[in-house]
């Protein structure tokens, strides 16, 4: 027997052990190659004898499970159908469904408390019956028109309560096709916005007009003015701008108290809207015991004119709680485009003529001009 430790003496004697050993060798590395032949072909046939089992024990539950869903499918399906039909009758939004020429034919409990109808008073009858008179004649074909196009149509509408009010409501309606395609029918949800709707018109009117005279806001007027002075540059108009201030206003107040004080600029301002009536918008409380309007003109006589009417009105006696009460206002003038060449010009030189008018004994009025030199005044 050779013992060495050496790798180069075995690599050497390799060929050598092989022949003087052959016979046992070629026995050998048979039995080997045999076993790991079988070993092999047991492992694959274990790893696809697994998977397959897998793959029945798969198919098999794949299988109980259909039948199941095929035993139960009707019965869940009722289950669901009426499920879906209570949710309808519960929701708060009502509901209605109609056929293709807009005929109700079905309807939900919140419709009854959205209309006035109950289902079966208004099975049958065409959606119109819902619309206020304010819709024009067209507004039905138009939603129609658009169900088709896209198959879905949202908006506000007047609703008819059948106790004659009107509500506002938010509809969404939608078409209903059948599983081949075909157009079956209408359903529309309803959502009443009466109330919010109210809410989104004061907050309007809080942010643009006076709480105590109900006229338009400093903010509104700007606004209004600058349109109108686009209007007045296009077209090549003109303009008078006219700053008004009470006369011994806080007299009264201290005379009469502030709710006096305050029923006098209410009716001081209504006044006012008197002598403007078919243009109420272009008036504004500027703030305190100013006022503030424009109106479009031909000629400076016109605002001339304007202003004396507006004189003569503000000076007739206030009946207020049994006490007569006498005041008048002086006014200042400016013109476009005579005068101001912006907005800020227009009413800057009206506030500067109001104040000179005040100087020259109250109860008058005065144009401001502007010119290259700086402004001139033109007096009653």
């Amino acid at each position: 027997m050779i013992e060495t430790s050496n790798p180069k003496i075995i690599y050497k004697m390799m060929p050598h052990l092989v022949s003087y050993h052959s016979p046992y060798m070629i026995v050998i590395f048979w039995l080997a190659a045999s076993l790991l032949v079988s070993v092999s072909l047991f492992a694959v046939f274990f790893y696809k004898w697994k998977v397959l089992t897998q793959v029945l024990v798969f198919k098999a539950a794949v299988h109980t499970r259909l039948a199941t869903i095929l035993e139960i499918t009707p019965k869940e399906s009722d289950k669901r159908l009426q499920l879906s039909a209570k949710i309808i009758k519960c929701m708060n939004e009502g509901v209605i469904v109609t056929d293709l020429n807009g005929n109700i034919m079905t309807t939900n409990l919140a419709f009854t408390r959205l209309t006035g109808y109950r289902e079966e008073e208004a099975q049958g009858r065409n959606l119109s019956l819902l619309l206020s008179e304010q819709f024009s004649p067209g507004f039905l074909n138009e939603v129609w028109e658009k169900l088709i196009d896209c198959g879905y149509w949202q908006g506000e509408i007047r609703n008819k309560h059948r106790s004659g009010l009107i509500h506002v409501l938010n509809m969404r309606v939608y078409s209903i096709y059948s599983d081949n395609g075909q157009l079956e029918c209408y359903a529309a949800i309803m959502e009443d916005i009466t109330e919010r709707k109210l809410n989104e018109e004061k907050m309007r009117y809080r942010a643009y007009y006076d709480s105590l005279t109900a006229l338009p806001n400093r903010e509104f007027f700007h606004n209004r003015l600058i349109q109108a002075f686009e209007e007045a540059k296009q077209n090549q108009s003109r303009i008078a701008v006219m700053f008004l201030d009470v006369d011994g206003f806080k007299g009264v107040n201290d005379s009469y108290g502030h709710l006096v004080g305050d029923q006098l600029l209410q009716e001081f301002a209504g006044r006012i809207k008197f002598t403007q009536a078919d243009s109420s918008d272009n008036i504004a409380r500027f703030g305190g015991d100013e006022f503030i309007l424009f109106t479009e003109i031909h000629t400076e006589r016109e605002a001339a004119s304007l202003a004396e009417a507006l004189l003569t009105t503000i000076s007739k006696p206030y009946r207020i709680n049994d006490c007569s009460i006498e005041i008048s206002c002086s006014i200042g003038i400016s013109l476009y485009p005579d005068q101001g060449q912006d907005v800020q010009d227009l009413i800057k030189l009206a506030d500067e003529a109001m104040y000179i008018a005040k100087k020259r004994g109250k109860n008058n009025y005065q144009f401001r001009h502007q010119s290259a030199c700086g402004t001139t005044l033109l007096q009653r």
